[in-house]
């Protein structure tokens, strides 16, 4: 059982075992198990979040729901494919527990190695600057400055639990590598700026809440919108349903903010795993089949935030409630924009939810059955939370929102009210509601009241449970106008009511109501008394400074009507106001009309202009150097752009206006993919005022460039004819002149539509000019490298096959590795693209050799490619497979293992520098490939001393221990130099067989022993582990048995230390026949005899070559503490006869009569050791003996006289006390 599985949940059956037969197989474990139990159990085994599964099927019927189910369970065979989700183990479905968390805090992700790079710091000041100035907020890509519109930039969407917000940093400072990680993606989708709110959301209190008031124009405005989410970079690239699948799953999708960023983003771009990029429209939601039942329940939802402003109020619920936000006040913001309603910064969350409601326009009957209470004045009938109202059904009747925030409709009505006075259900309402209902029911008896109750008239055959409990006003003529008091909801149907009350039908209008009239019905109600307002000298300011708060824009009423698009009394507005004025932002009223898609009211101001016989403002630029055109155009406004073209005044000339960056709006219109737009105007009129179809922007790129941004097959067909109109049917010229055009990256149409990952562009306009594929940008790539680069195999293989199928030579040879038996399989061997070449002079093979692609170079090897083609550099493919590379770089090792050994090509080694051919013997030695390794020592110029910067050749070997390679290299190898010595002696030690390694080494003469410190490494190591072999080697070249090992001890010590040995050990000559001034003498064999007492006749004979019983280690004590400490009675002698000191002192002030045993003790007594020496703790061996009651130690003690005659005494008489003996 996983560890995230909850302890309290059940035991899972290992049921899932036998769902493989069958891709309909799902789990059970009981006849009584419910699809809702699989699919918890399952999303608990995949480590998903129950709530967010719970989402996704909430509302399906239960054959839907399997179908849900059983893709899971094909999704369980991709678990290494998928991402999970962490920390959502005791989530349910109605309940996530992440989704509470406040994530402003998470500490900023790192995408670099060290996770400890440098941090940018933005200046935030800037901000407010751009906030008050109406500009943008995104930042350039180099961090200087925010950019000026109308600069192409790329809006980030993300979550900050992923670590991709500012944390708990100052405002304004990002890790560099994740802002270069975006910058890099934002440069490759052709952005020269980035939209983060992170770093482009002001600090300032006044200019945040403007900034945040308007986030939705942020993403409406950008290029494109990158979606990154840790989750989703998880799951690896698969397929388009199972992309939405992991995008439902996403906390990305789970929140507020990032749905209106969906819903407002032209163009969205979401990372996978291996930075795999793919367009949301193009690659994933129209690729689904919507006749597939889980494709469309998998692909609905977020398909239904892809089709702009939202229109109902159902799909609005819909879309927030099923996500989170940080602020229950942003719900409110994000309504508003989700439906496109325009609202101040400085509205309360009651009158944003009013804007929005507004402009939704439209409520159904059964959304006013709520049990909350409501808002205040108008809008009365609407919860204070939008979220509390149910859900609607397509039954019910549609009521329309008045202006004033009153709702129009039929309703069945009624006023005998005191029929329902006992039916009521009050348990579930407010306390507020539930006091007023049952106060208006107790009097409901009273003929003069003016309660009525209403049920909305699509269910009058039907029984019903709910009806609408109001206050009638006074009737002025016209529909009812009624005051909303509360929902009721009946304990019995209301069948049996209908026979007993008379009931009308009618227009109802539910008013704003007056909460003291209502309550006067039920208590008598005092007014407040009248206060008189004292004047004020500040009156005029405060005024001044509201009306300013309320019109930051500076907008006149026209302006205003334009942005709602009330055409109401626009007449009227018109009489008094220009439309030819501008606001602050130097917009008109049509420019705000057509930005935001209000057509009723453009085509009611371009009647206006007709009836005053003036050209309307079509080519007005406002302060960011676009026309009302421009705005519709990019908004995807077909009905507004419409109005324009057909207008008597618009001109095709008018198309031809260029923007501070040189758009024209045929750019604008490609890049937005809209093939109506671009089919709408007319090419030329008749007066001959022209498009002109070649006009480029700023940076070169004409119509095409853009088209392939966009991404569309269709718009790019339908600017191919009007190009070859253009260029009067010349096809060769119109293909020259716009497909082969570079940008100022050297970059076609066809670079920049690979490049953004848009298939269907990419391959219309490879269709359109083959030869295309041939052009190399300034970074030297083809089309089909993009699309390698980028891992974008469905493109590799569409341009490799149209390169094949067009028989064009100059192929640049990149062949994606997970396609490349599709891509070789149609070329026959020997043919002539093999041999392309590059602008490098590089053919297929040696691009492949140079990215390591070992399954490509087999395939192009079998096909005959050529291994010795040389390219402009004179580097054949193997030396470019060493290019760049380490020396674990196991791909590239790869490739040149299958480079030498193809043909009988292992001539190809000698051709390779010195530090060529050491890069070969060094991979060849580290992935232990002896014939390889013995290819490199055999027939090239290695270097075995060379480092790539870990170890030499002969360090490898060294690792290794392959005897034969050793061999090899020992034969090949002069002396270690001085500075690789102490390493390679380190090295050797580390590894088994230590001894024999170093014996060969010293016997060749190359590892010197010059140095001191090297020689007493060896034999400190050779002393401790018993090698006599590798001590009689070394001692043979330079006498050293006083040498002082690595621990201050002298191999003396060792000797003594050294552990008993089980059976015979050879003793070499070397003890016999060296002398302690002298070289070995040579002169005989070795000879090997067996000795039982090893260790003695070590120390005897070390002391007999000049090996000083004196010496000393780290704790100041000789050899010997040591065998006195072992209990070594025969070397305790041999050291006391070479001059031992029996009395010397160690660091603690003890002789080595205080470690003694008895048979020990006697022989140092008998050398004259004094029991009477004190230690640091001022006590000596004799004051221990008597302490501990030691009689037998302090009986040898006294037997050999103790100088201190009251000391002796003391001894005499303690023994006379105690004449036991101590065992």
């Amino acid at each position: 059982m996983p560890a995230s599985y909850p302890s309290n949940y059940p035991p899972r059956v290992d049921h899932y075992q036998t769902m493989e037969a069958t891709p309909k197989a799902i789990p059970e474990t009981s006849p009584e198990t419910t699809t809702e139990d699989k699919l918890d159990r399952i999303a608990r085994e995949l480590h998903f979040c129950p709530n967010r599964i719970w989402q996704m099927v909430k509302d399906l019927e239960e054959n839907a729901m399997v179908k849900i189910l059983e893709f899971l369970v094909r999704l369980r065979r991709k678990k290494d494919s998928i991402g999970s989700q962490v920390g959502h183990e005791i989530c349910g479905f109605e309940f996530c527990e992440k989704a509470r968390i406040d994530f402003t805090g998470v500490v900023q992700r790192h995408v670099c190695d060290d996770k400890d790079c440098e941090q940018y710091e933005f200046k935030m000041s800037l901000l407010d600057e751009a906030v008050e100035e109406g500009e943008l907020t995104a930042w350039e890509l180099d961090c200087s400055k925010p950019i000026e519109r109308p600069t192409p930039y790329m809006a980030v969407s993300h979550v900050w639990s992923d670590g991709t917000g500012s944390g708990p940093w100052a405002s304004g400072k990002v890790n560099k590598c994740l802002y270069d990680f975006f910058s890099d993606i934002a440069t490759r989708f052709q952005c020269d700026g980035i939209w983060w709110d992170t770093i482009s959301i002001p600090t300032g209190k006044t200019t945040r809440g403007k900034a945040i008031a308007t986030m939705h124009r942020n993403y409406e405005s950008a290029r494109i919108t990158l979606v990154h989410d840790a989750f989703l970079r998880e799951w690896e690239w698969v397929d388009a349903v199972t992309a939405c699948f992991a995008i439902s799953m996403s906390p990305w999708f789970s929140r507020g903010w990032t749905a209106l960023e969906l819903v407002k983003s032209p163009k969205v771009k979401i990372i996978f795993r291996h930075n795999v990029i793919k367009d949301l429209d193009q690659d994933i939601l129209s690729k689904v089949d919507p006749s597939i039942p889980e494709h469309r329940i998998l692909s609905e939802k977020i398909k239904n935030l892809r089709g702009g402003a939202i229109a109902s109020i159902d799909r609005l619920l819909g879309v927030l409630r099923a996500r989170s936000t940080s602020w229950p006040r942003d719900i409110a913001i994000i309504s508003a924009q989700l439906v496109g309603a325009s609202v101040e910064p400085s509205l309360s969350q009651q009158e944003i939810y009013r804007e929005a409601l507004k402009k939704v326009g439209e409520i159904k009957s059964s959304h006013l059955f709520h049990n909350s209470l409501t808002m205040v004045g108008d809008f009365q009938w609407c919860p204070t939370n939008l979220l509390e109202m149910p859900p609607a059904s397509p039954k019910d009747s549609t009521l329309k929102i008045t202006k004033k925030g009153g709702l129009n409709g039929r309703w069945l009505w009624s006023s005998d009210i005191k029929v329902i006075k006992n039916l009521v259900i009050l348990e579930n309402m407010h306390r507020v509601q539930r006091s007023r209902v049952t106060r208006i029911l107790r009097n409901s008896d009273s003929p003069q009241h003016q309660y009525r109750i209403l049920i909305d008239p699509k269910y009058k055959k039907e029984s019903g449970l709910k009806a609408l409990l109001v206050l009638e006003g006074t009737r002025r003529g016209g529909p009812m106008h009624v005051e909303f008091v509360a929902s009721l909801k009946f304990h019995s149907r209301m069948e049996a009511l209908k026979l007993k009350i008379d009931w009308n039908e009618s227009n109802v209008t539910i008013v704003g109501n007056n909460s003291n009239r209502i309550q006067s019905t039920i208590l008598p109600v005092t007014p407040p008394p009248l206060q008189r307002a004292e004047p004020s000298d500040n009156n005029n300011a405060d005024n001044k400074a509201k009306l300013e708060a309320a019109n930051p824009d500076e907008n006149t009423e026209l302006h205003m009507a334009a942005q709602s698009g009330d055409t109401e009394g626009i007449q009227k507005l018109l009489t008094s106001t220009s439309p030819f004025e501008t606001n602050k932002f130097g917009m008109t009223p049509l420019h705000l009309a057509a930005r935001d898609g209000r057509t009723k009211f453009v085509k009611e101001l371009l009647l206006h202009h007709d009836f005053m016989h003036e050209a309307p403002p079509f080519d007005y630029q406002d302060d960011d150097s676009w026309t009302p055109l421009d705005h519709a155009i990019w908004q995807c406004h077909e009905g507004v752009t419409k109005a324009i073209f057909e207008h008597r005044h618009f001109s095709p000339e008018d198309l031809n206006d260029q923007d501070e960056i040189g758009q024209t709006m045929l750019h604008l219109a490609a890049e937005r993919a809209n093939r109506t737009i671009i089919k709408g105007f007319q090419l030329e009129d008749l007066r001959g005022r022209k498009v002109m179809m070649d006009i480029v922007c700023e940076s070169n790129q004409n119509v095409f460039h853009r088209a392939a941004l966009g991404g569309s097959r269709e718009v790019i067909k339908e600017l191919w004819k009007k190009a070859v109109e253009f260029y009067e049917k010349d096809k060769y010229q119109a293909s020259k002149m716009m497909l082969e055009a570079l940008d100022d990256n050297d970059r076609t149409p066809l670079h920049i539509a690979v490049q953004q990952g848009n298939f269907d562009a990419a391959c219309e306009l490879a269709d359109l000019a083959p030869h295309v594929l041939e052009i190399e940008d300034c970074d030297n790539l083809t089309p089909l490298e993009i699309a390698i680069d980028n891992n974008d195999d469905e493109i590799v293989q569409e341009l490799h096959e149209r390169i094949i199928s067009n028989e064009l030579s100059s192929v640049t040879g990149h062949v994606y590795l997970n396609i490349v038996k599709k891509l070789t399989a149609g070329i026959p061997a020997g043919h002539k693209s093999l041999e392309s070449r590059n602008r490098g002079g590089k053919t297929p093979l040696a691009l492949a050799a140079y990215n390591g692609w070992a399954s490509v170079v087999e395939r192009l090897l079998r096909k005959k490619a050529n291994p010795e083609a040389k390219d402009n550099e004179g580097k054949t493919p193997l030396q470019l497979a060493l290019k760049d590379a380490e020396d674990d770089d196991i791909n590239s090792f790869v490739v040149a293992k299958l480079l030498l050994r193809s043909r009988d090509q292992e001539h190809l080694i000698e051709k390779l520098t010195t530090s060529e051919a050491s890069q070969v013997l060094r991979m060849a030695l580290q992935q232990r490939t002896q014939g390889i390794a013995k290819l490199a020592l055999e027939r090239s110029r290695a270097d075995v001393h060379s480092s790539g910067g870990t170890l030499t050749p002969f360090e490898y070997a060294i690792e290794w221990g392959d005897q034969e390679i050793l061999d090899l290299l020992i034969q090949k190898t002069p002396p270690i130099s001085d500075s690789n010595i102490d390493k390679t002696i380190n090295l050797i030690l580390e590894k088994p067989g230590s001894a024999a390694i170093l014996s060969k080494l010293i016997k060749a003469n190359i590892l010197p022993l010059d140095g001191n410190n090297r020689r007493k490494v060896i034999l400190d190591y050779a002393a401790k582990n018993g090698h006599i072999d590798l001590m009689e080697q070394i001692l043979e070249k330079v006498l050293m048995v006083d040498y002082t090992a690595s621990d201050s001890t002298t191999p003396l010590f060792d000797a003594i230390c050294f552990l008993s040995f089980t059976g015979h050990v050879r003793i070499e000559v070397v003890f016999q026949r060296g002398t302690r001034f002298g070289s070995p003498q040579n002169c005989h064999q070795p000879e090997t005899f067996l000795i039982e007492n090893t260790r003695e006749q070590i120390v005897k004979k070390l002391l007999e070559l000049g090996a000083k019983p004196g010496a000393t280690d780290e704790n100041r004590q000789t050899p010997l503490f040591q065998a006195v400490k072992r209990g070594y009675p025969g070397i305790v002698k041999l050291l006391l006869d070479h001059g031992a000191n029996v009395n010397t002192r160690d660091s603690e002030g003890k002789t080595p009569l205080f470690f003694a045993n008895y048979e020990t003790t006697k022989l140092l007594i008998d050398r004259g050791a004094s029991p009477e020496v004190l230690d640091k703790n001022k006590k000596s061996v004799l004051q221990y003996a008597i302490d501990q009651g030691d009689t037998r130690a302090l009986d040898i003690y006294s037997k050999q006289g103790i100088k201190n005659k009251n000391k002796a005494q003391e001894v005499r008489d303690y023994l006379q006390k105690h004449p036991g003996r101590r065992n």
